[in-house]
């Protein structure tokens, strides 16, 4: 944690799954992403009002068991805002969600 109001927590992931014998042998998995990498930070500057930024990487990825078609790596950004509600304190309101 950097402050009490703002949180950081990331993630990373690396693999090379192959097949291990037949007539796929040596060849990688397909549809698992060669490495993944995710960022999120969370910002409540005051109560009742939150912010969020997030980052994911995800490395290429092979679409096929012979490994001919090779999808490119892509790069997601997210951003999300929240407001508490408390019209009445005697009911309890979920939080209302804008992602952008």
């Amino acid at each position: 944690m950097v402050m009490h109001n703002l949180s950081v927590a990331g993630n990373f992931t690396m693999v090379s799954p192959e097949y291990d014998g037949g007539p796929f042998d040596g060849k990688v998995t397909p549809e698992v992403p060669d490495h993944m990498f995710n960022v999120n930070v969370d910002y409540d500057p005051m109560p009742g009002l939150g912010l969020n930024f997030s980052v994911q990487r995800v490395g290429e990825i092979n679409d096929n068991a012979t490994n001919t078609v090779v999808l490119d790596p892509y790069t997601l950004f997210n951003a999300k805002a929240k407001c508490e509600l408390a019209i009445d304190k005697k009911r309890s309101y979920k939080p209302v969600v804008l992602v952008i």
